[in-house]
C-alpha cells in the first residue's frame, strides 16, 4: 500500500483497528524472528509480558512512513522498549546510531566479559547507554544462566564415557544457539570454556 492510501485508511479509522490488525500480523511474525526473545537484551519475557511491536527507527519523527514498514520492527521487552523510547541519532552521524537487532552483528559493535557488555564501538557504547544493556537486574539474570552453562561444562570435562562426553557437548554448543536466552553472552562464554577444556 502507498503512503497516501495508507495516511487515508489511518484517518478514516480514528480507533485504530486497521493499525492494530497488522500489528497483530507482524507481532507474530517478529516473534518467530526474534526467537521469542527481546531483540535487544536477548532476555525471554513472555512468562511475564506479551511484549511490544518496537519501531528500530523512532516513529514519531515520521510516522507514516515507519509505522508499518516491517523492516523497522521487532519485538522487544518493556524495559529495553522503555529505555529506548524515542532515541533518534542526530541526522546524518551514524557513531550516535543504535545497533539495529534485525541488521547489524553485534559482535562487530559489542562484547561480553562475563555477564556484562563492553563496546567496540561507539554505536555499540550509545547502545549499552541507551537502552541500559548492563542493568543490575539483566547482569544478574545472564550471570545465572553463564553459571549453569559452568555447570553443564564441569559436567562435560569431567565424563570419561566417550559417547556421553560427545552427546553432552553438542547439548552444551546449543546453550549457545540463537534461540537460546542471551545467546551472545553465551556464545562468547562458550568459545572460552571449550578453549580451556582444550
Amino acid at each position: 500500500m502507498d503512503l497516501a492510501k495508507f495516511e487515508e485508511r489511518l484517518k478514516a479509522d480514528p480507533s485504530n483497528t486497521y493499525l492494530l490488525s497488522q500489528y497483530k500480523v507482524a507481532k507474530e511474525a517478529l516473534l518467530a524472528e526474534t526467537h521469542k526473545k527481546c531483540a535487544y537484551c536477548e532476555a525471554f519475557f513472555l512468562h511475564v509480558y506479551f511484549g511490544d511491536v518496537e519501531h528500530i527507527l523512532a516513529k514519531g519523527f515520521d510516522p507514516v512512513s515507519r509505522t508499518l514498514d516491517y523492516m523497522n520492527l521487532t519485538i522487544a521487552c518493556a524495559c529495553c522498549n522503555n529505555n529506548k523510547s524515542d532515541y533518534e541519532a542526530p541526522q546524518d552521524d551514524d557513531d550516535e546510531r543504535l545497533i539495529d537487532p534485525t541488521r547489524d552483528d553485534p559482535s562487530v559493535h559489542l562484547h561480553a566479559l562475563g555477564p556484562r557488555l563492553f563496546h567496540r564501538t561507539r554505536r555499540g557504547e550509545v547502545t549499552i547507554e541507551v537502552i541500559e544493556l548492563n542493568r543490575d537486574d539483566l547482569e544478574r539474570r545472564r550471570a545465572e544462566a553463564l553459571k549453569a552453562l559452568e555447570a553443564e561444562r564441569s559436567r562435560y570435562v569431567a565424563e570419561r564415557n566417550p559417547s556421553i562426553k560427545s552427546r553432552l557437548k553438542r547439548e552444551l554448543q546449543r546453550k549457545a544457539n540463537p534461540d537460546q536466552e542471551f545467546s551472545f553472552v553465551k556464545s562468547i562464554a562458550m568459545e572460552v570454556l571449550l578453549h580451556a577444556e582444550g
